[in-house]
């Protein structure tokens, strides 16, 4: 594995970017006039676009077999630690027996997508990765966990701090 060549910080996250990554992260503070933007990572094995959708279809539709996606959406602190977010912690030793052709939010022929719920920090948040092939989730598997690696969630309070 390669060690990161950069990190991105934001109030809510840290993040070691692992060469040949694009890491994006948007939503990361309140939105304006008093309104709640959610925070969404979106990161890739490849070049991001500009804009993208939460879920990265657009994106995901374009992969090759040797490409993975990471999305990480942050849902606010309602509810945090019980029920579907009741997983406490991100989930960073995925297994590649976990990703499933019928798991991805539009299923692609040949690809696999594995999603999980969680809470940490006190806020609730969702992972959705994957991979631009289901035969080489193996081989792919690995650098979504060392991408998983990198990622640091910031404590509630720090997030708030920086708030203005």
């Amino acid at each position: 594995m390669s060690p990161a060549h950069n990190t991105v910080r934001t109030l809510q996250f840290d993040v070691a970017v692992p060469n040949g990554w694009d890491v994006r992260i948007k939503g990361s503070a309140p939105g304006t006039s008093g309104s709640v933007d959610y925070p969404v990572v979106h990161a890739a094995n490849f070049a991001l676009s500009a804009t993208r959708e939460d879920f990265g279809g657009e994106l995901v539709a374009r992969m090759t077999g040797r490409q993975v996606f990471v999305a990480l959406l942050g849902y606010g602190s309602d509810g945090a630690g019980h029920g579907l977010f009741a997983p406490s912690d991100l989930p960073r030793a995925l297994q590649p027996d976990w990703f499933d052709p019928l798991a991805m939010q539009r299923p692609i022929a040949g690809m696999a997508g594995v999603q999980r719920f969680f809470s940490a920090e006190g806020r609730k948040f969702c992972l959705y990765a994957v991979l631009g092939s289901y035969a080489r989730r193996a081989v792919l598997v690995p650098a979504v966990n060392q991408f998983l690696a990198g990622v640091t969630i910031q404590p509630a309070a720090s997030a708030a701090q920086g708030a203005p």
